[in-house]
Parts: C-alpha cells; structure tokens; sequence
C-alpha cells in the first residue's frame, strides 16, 4: 500500500506524473485487505522516499491500532532515528533502501543495532542498476554487486524491485528475482509488475523467495487476494 499526501495511490515506475488513487482513507483500504484475508501489510511513504525522512508515520499508527495487520514499511528511511520513529510508530519490519545504496555500513550498522529481524533492505533497479531516493536518481552501482556487499556485512532479508515493470502488470523480473537469490542468499521478497495469479506461481517456485508484494492487481480486481494466498508457498 503505497501512501502519498494521505491517500492510497499506485505509481507506474515510480512516477508522480503516472499516478492512481485507489482511496482517500488509508485505515479503511487496510481494514478491507484484512477482510480478505491479508495478514501482513507492506507500507511505502512515497511522502517521505521523495523528501528524505518519513512522513507518513500517524497513518502507520492509525492502520495498526486499527486492523492489527503485521506492517512492513519503507520509504525515506534513512537514519537510526527514522528507524526509531518507524518502530515506535507500530511498524514490524523496516526496509532500508538509499541509506542501505549510498552508505552500506551505516545500513549494516542499523541491522546490527535493532536486529536482522526487523531490519531488511529494498533493492530497487532499473537495467541492473541500483535506484534511490525515490527511484529518481540512478547508481552506477549494480543490484548485484551491492546485494553481495550487504549480504556479506550481515544483512538477511532484500526485497527486490525491478523498477522498469512496476505498476505494469506485465510480469515480473523472474530473471533478475532468481539470480539475485540463487547467488546471494538470504532472505528475499519480490515486487513489481505482478498481474495475475499466474505470476505469483511462477514467483512460488524460487526458492530462497519467501514473499512476494502485490499491489495493482489487486486493487484492480485482476488478482483475488483469497485466492492468492491459498496458493501453496505463498505468503
């Protein structure tokens, strides 16, 4: 569920001026994916991705107070003190992401100080290079190259985005998705361009893949989340 100026949107690639609001009440849209079965929900503060520190965080707040849903967030957190604020705020799992590309150590030393557990990384890429600052500004850095980096300073759990087909519904990168957890290990999450349930069988096959982000398909009735999760291998 991606939140920007309090509303519930949907981004194609990651580009404000390609925008779907899909609700105006974030509390409601996540009571109604906790109706149809979801229990975990993944939060990006695009607000907050775009500005460089969270902005989003009484929403956070309000969501889990009031459904109870388990929440993974990312977006404009960049510093121990975001992390806090994050956690504080009701939030499970915090992902990492141009913190984690412009200053690993700093990332790992993040992991290190709240915990593998909670702390995880999103590796957003467009044409094998890493993305940040809220997807607008391209690294020299390659997701692979950096997904090793981090793997070795002791990081466990990615989720990885391949930007190009985000939002698309074309599919997702299952090459980029297997290479990345087939040489790097870990624990990984996939996201971007998931259009059906076709997709997230294909995604259930890689192993070493223990989540997949869904987004658009679901908001548009293409992907039936009961359905989805009664998939085997799928959470």
């Amino acid at each position: 569920m991606d939140l920007y100026q309090g509303q519930v949107v949907r981004l194609l690639q990651g580009r404000k001026d390609k925008l779907w609001v899909y609700g105006k009440d974030p509390v409601a849209v996540a009571q109604k994916w906790k109706e149809a079965g979801a229990r975990r929900l993944h939060v990006v503060d695009l607000d907050g991705a775009f500005e460089g520190e969270p902005r989003q965080l009484h929403w956070v707040r309000r969501i889990v107070e009031s459904t109870g849903l388990a929440l993974q967030l990312g977006g404009g957190i960049r510093s121990e003190w975001a992390v806090e604020q994050a956690l504080e705020s009701g939030a499970r799992w915090i992902l990492l992401g141009t913190v984690a590309a412009e200053n690993p150590s700093l990332a790992a030393q993040i992991v290190r100080r709240f915990g593998s557990d909670r702390i995880g990384v999103a590796l957003d890429a467009r044409k094998e290079r890493v993305v940040t600052r809220g997807w607008v500004q391209r690294s020299q850095r390659t997701v692979m190259g950096l997904a090793l980096e981090l793997r070795a300073a002791g990081i466990e759990r990615f989720l990885y985005t391949d930007t190009s087909v985000d939002g698309t519904l074309g599919g997702p990168d299952m090459e980029g998705i297997e290479k990345l957890v087939g040489s790097v290990g870990g624990l990984w999450m996939a996201s971007g361009g998931i259009g059906g349930l076709e997709d997230l069988r294909k995604l259930a096959r890689v192993g070493g893949l223990y989540g997949v982000v869904v987004g658009r398909a679901l908001y548009e009735e293409r992907l039936d989340l009961r359905e989805a999760l009664s998939l085997e291998g799928v959470r």
